[in-house]
């Protein structure tokens, strides 16, 4: 009766995993595309950061208080 249990179990599992794949397929490709455009926004606030950092090094009144 054990093995039977076991085999019972198993074929719920794989039968709810697969309608979970099945609901999840459309909306996950969705939280990708928005996953990337955060990746994307948040790079180019970061270029612009390092780009506004080095411009602030670059500035000769910098060197005055660097001193």
């Amino acid at each position: 009766p054990s093995t039977e249990q076991q085999s019972n179990d198993s074929n719920h599992i794989a039968t709810l995993d697969s309608i979970k794949l099945e609901s999840n397929n459309h909306s996950n490709g969705n939280i990708q595309h928005q996953l990337d455009l955060k990746l994307d926004e948040n790079a180019k606030l970061l270029i612009q950061l390092r780009q506004a950092q080095y411009d602030r090094l670059c500035q000769p009144s910098n060197k005055i208080h660097q001193i």
